[in-house]
Formats: structure tokens, C-alpha cells, sequence
């Protein structure tokens, strides 16, 4: 990855990680909703890797947002750095409508969920993480 490729890759992950949690979703959680691992949602939380088309979609549509909120930050910050400019802070009034970690999701979205929804989700990621084979058995 290049150095613009890299920036992008850590803006996009802080923005993925940002809406994972907003909506009360853990990596494991959101890992078997996409379909793919746990390592794999690190490694794109932590600008590592970059996503598909496909993964964007998948991702988009397990944490209930749309893909141009996945990407919003990342089309800001390059259109910034091509003018010079340096991101701001937080907007105050943007947490509040909801948006940036605002009362979207996390505890709101979670006190939304019944008990059975929590249960299903847990054994989905549980399903996810434990009935993969570990390297190197048979």
C-alpha cells in the first residue's frame, strides 16, 4: 500500500470502527454478518487492508448504514488533503442529530433490541468465530 493508499486505509478504518460501534456491534458480531473473520475487520479497522465493492456492501448492510456513510469520511479527507486543508474536529451539532457516535446507535440502538434479538445476535457471532477449523488441524 502507498502512503495516500495508507491514509485512506486508517480513515476508512477509524470511520468503520466509529459506526461499529455507534451501533452497538462488536468485530465478531459484525464479522459473521459479513461473512468473513474477525481478523479481517481488524485488519480494515486498522487500515490494513482495504475493502471490495463487495465487502463495502456487506459491511454497509450489517451495521445498517448506507455505503456512502461508510465511505463519507474517506471522500472528505481526500478531497481535503488535495486542497491543503486539515480535518475539524467533531462537529457538536452533528453527535446530537445523530451522526459522528451521536444517539443513532450504541446504548440507544441496544436498549431497542429484545432479549431473544441480543441472544440471536451473540450466537451468530459465536457460531461465526468457534466453528471455523484451526490452522494446522484436520
Amino acid at each position: 500500500m502507498s502512503d495516500s493508499d495508507s491514509s485512506i486505509g486508517d480513515v476508512f478504518g477509524r470511520r468503520l470502527r466509529e459506526l461499529r460501534l455507534a451501533y452497538g456491534l462488536t468485530q465478531a458480531q459484525l464479522a459473521a454478518s459479513c461473512e468473513t473473520s474477525i481478523s479481517g475487520i481488524s485488519k480494515l479497522e486498522g487500515g490494513k487492508t482495504s475493502p471490495t465493492l463487495a465487502t463495502l456492501v456487506r459491511l454497509a448492510d450489517a451495521i445498517g448504514c448506507t455505503v456512502a456513510e461508510l465511505i463519507e469520511s474517506v471522500d472528505i479527507a481526500r478531497r481535503e488533503s488535495s486542497r491543503g486543508v486539515t480535518p475539524p474536529a467533531k462537529n457538536p451539532s452533528a453527535v446530537t442529530l445523530g451522526r459522528l457516535g451521536g444517539s443513532k446507535g450504541g446504548k440507544v440502538r441496544a436498549e431497542k433490541l429484545t432479549p431473544e434479538a441480543r441472544k440471536q445476535i451473540a450466537s451468530q457471532a459465536a457460531r461465526a468465530r468457534w466453528s471455523k477449523p484451526k490452522p494446522g488441524s484436520k
